[in-house]
């Protein structure tokens, strides 16, 4: 789970989280996806005041989205953790029934719910002690498919704190999750190009670090938001209202547009819906010559 090549079997995923966080067997659990014993379960669990509680699913698949998201809404303050995987477009060939591209939107509405989209498998496993040890829900948001590394062993993550990983001076570009590489790729691109990007992953999309966001957007022309997700309720839409609220400065969001997904691999739907690196560039660069009048 945590090497470079992930593998998202619940099985392997249960004995990493068990490894890692130092919990006793009785402590994890595998639910399975069936929608009324689901429910049951997760409350019973929780009620029962058990340690922490970890939900492994595949959140496009069987509806389960759904019932984990109408699992949490039966109480403001369960313990559970949910790791969803199988997210956004690059699940590939198994197509729109198995891709998630609203759970973003539906868990950050959910009160006191605490949202992560690691970008790396260094950030998923200190997103995973953090789970561990928070009192209260927390979803953890990860693709299927291969992801590079990104950031060094020594990385602390900090749920209050989105990280600055290239600054610059002309563009903000706010990510998360598998797309923070492909945007990275992108600025370095751009940089050849005389347009400074500074990169943000803001890895907690809830509670969102606004004052990283705003002293960014500050300082730059403009602002993007890259996801894979829709660009409704997601990352996006989060940063644009942080934005609208406060120094009222432009904000192009680059997701999924108001559609479902298809089948194919993971780089040929990256580059059907403009989230590989290249497409990002030509993307980014258009935006800045137009604003630029040019």
């Amino acid at each position: 789970y945590f090497k470079k090549k992930l593998n998202f079997k619940f099985q392997k995923l249960e004995n990493q989280i068990q490894e890692q966080i130092n919990l006793n067997k009785k402590d994890i659990y595998n639910l399975s996806q069936e929608n009324i014993s689901l429910r049951i379960k997760i409350k019973k669990l929780a009620n029962e005041k058990i340690n922490v509680v970890f939900v492994c699913h595949r959140p496009a698949v069987w509806g389960s989205l759904k019932t984990v998201y109408e699992a949490m809404k039966q109480d403001d303050n369960f313990n559970v953790k949910i790791v969803g995987t199988h997210c956004g477009i690059t699940v590939g060939e198994d197509g729109a029934t198995h891709q998630a591209l609203e759970d973003i939107s539906l868990m950050r509405g959910l009160p006191n719910m605490t949202v992560i989209s690691p970008a790396d498998c260094k950030e998923c496993e200190e997103a995973v002690k953090f789970a561990a040890k928070h009192n209260g829900p927390v979803y953890i948001r990860i693709s299927r498919c291969n992801v590079p590394d990104i950031f060094g062993f020594n990385y602390k993550f900090d749920i209050n704190k989105a990280n600055v990983v290239e600054k610059g001076n002309d563009i903000s570009l706010f990510t998360h999750g598998e797309t923070l590489a492909e945007a990275l790729i992108a600025a370095e691109e751009l940089k050849h190009q005389g347009i400074s990007v500074e990169v943000i992953n803001v890895s907690v999309i809830k509670p969102l670090d606004t004052a990283t966001i705003v002293n960014s957007a500050q300082k730059t022309k403009f602002s993007v938001v890259v996801e894979n997700h829709s660009v409704i309720g997601g990352l996006g839409s989060a940063v644009c209202e942080t934005l609208s609220e406060s120094i009222g400065s432009k904000v192009f969001r680059i997701g999924v547009n108001d559609e479902f997904g298809q089948s194919g691999n993971s780089d040929e739907l990256l580059k059907y819906y403009g989230l590989d690196s290249e497409s990002l560039k030509d993307k980014i660069q258009k935006l800045y010559n137009r604003e630029q009048g040019k």
